[in-house]
């Protein structure tokens, strides 16, 4: 189930982030046609763990395959029941979320914890979700923080990530924001959203870090750029007050309005405030540039 997923993504907040598999999009191109997936369905019944592997992300995905995650959880579980740690993953995923099967947080672990054992960072990622908020496991900051370092620590951007929240907010009451921005800057480097205004928002504020405005915009740019409303906000805040960017208004303006389109009610009072020392014409220009942006980021996301 080769998908990044995000859990409970709640900005600026202290919530761990669950990754499910290692990619963001299915490496299933061999699997497109009907002849594909008969070879690779005839692959999977001589047990070929890769192969059960692969057609249960066909069936999980409906690539060549009408969608069907009953029959998805069927050759994970031929795969996993062989020791495969992208199957086990995989599994503890369709139990976690429910899909062909019951809801089950405890089997969910079950099968999560023999991938992360092998050394699978999403499962490994995952594994310290469950501990970090009690699904299937007493919760347990400690254990959390140690499976997710284990994933960090293979690259894995989601465990960075959620390395980084459990040092910034403090694991058991104590914050250690300089670690917290270092993991923060891992993951960021690597193109996750939430991890790129994160950063933003610590260059902002000095937590951790030397505040520079310059660095704080860069990152809110990257993140306003992958749909965060709040850095969208934040954006526009820094074009409208010239803070590490040459004032504005037009572009503030312009991002107020994109983090608008996205519920951001904040954003539209300072927007509809703003657009009072605004001519027509820069209004009608401002707009202009938030419908590209927004039709951009839109697509990007797709």
């Amino acid at each position: 189930m080769r998908r990044v997923y995000t859990l409970f993504l709640a900005v600026g907040m202290a919530v761990s982030v669950m990754a499910v598999g290692g990619v963001v999009t299915p490496s299933l191109a061999m699997a497109n046609t009907a002849e594909e997936i008969d070879e690779l369905r005839a692959r999977a019944e001589t047990g070929d763990a890769e192969a059960q592997t692969d057609l249960g992300d066909a069936y999980y995905y409906g690539e060549g395959v009408a969608q069907d995650y009953a029959e998805s959880v069927r050759w994970y579980r031929l795969a996993a029941d062989q020791g495969d740690a992208e199957a086990q993953g995989d599994l503890g995923d369709a139990y976690y979320f429910g899909e062909g099967v019951s809801q089950d947080y405890e089997e969910a672990v079950r099968w999560t914890r023999l991938a992360a054992d092998q050394g699978y960072a999403s499962a490994q990622n995952n594994l310290g979700v469950a501990y970090d908020n009690g699904y299937g496991v007493p919760k347990n900051s400690s254990q959390a923080l140690q499976w997710f370092r284990l994933s960090a620590q293979q690259g894995f951007a989601d465990a960075q990530l959620n390395v980084g929240k459990m040092y910034y907010y403090g694991k058991d009451g104590q914050a250690d924001y300089e670690e917290g921005v270092y993991w923060y800057s891992l993951a960021a480097e690597q193109g996750l959203a939430e991890a790129q205004f994160l950063l933003g928002r610590a260059y902002y504020t000095g937590h951790g870090v030397q505040r520079d405005y310059r660095k704080s915009a860069r990152w809110a740019g990257r993140a306003a750029a992958q749909k965060i409303a709040e850095a969208q906000f934040n954006l526009g805040y820094m074009y409208e007050n010239g803070l590490g960017v040459y004032r504005d208004i037009v572009s503030a303006y312009t991002w107020y309005d994109v983090a608008v389109t996205q519920g951001a009610e904040k954003a539209q009072e300072y927007r509809d405030e703003l657009a009072k020392a605004m001519t027509f014409d820069q209004i009608n220009e401002a707009e202009k540039r938030s419908s590209e942006i927004f039709a951009r980021i839109n697509s990007k996301a797709e």
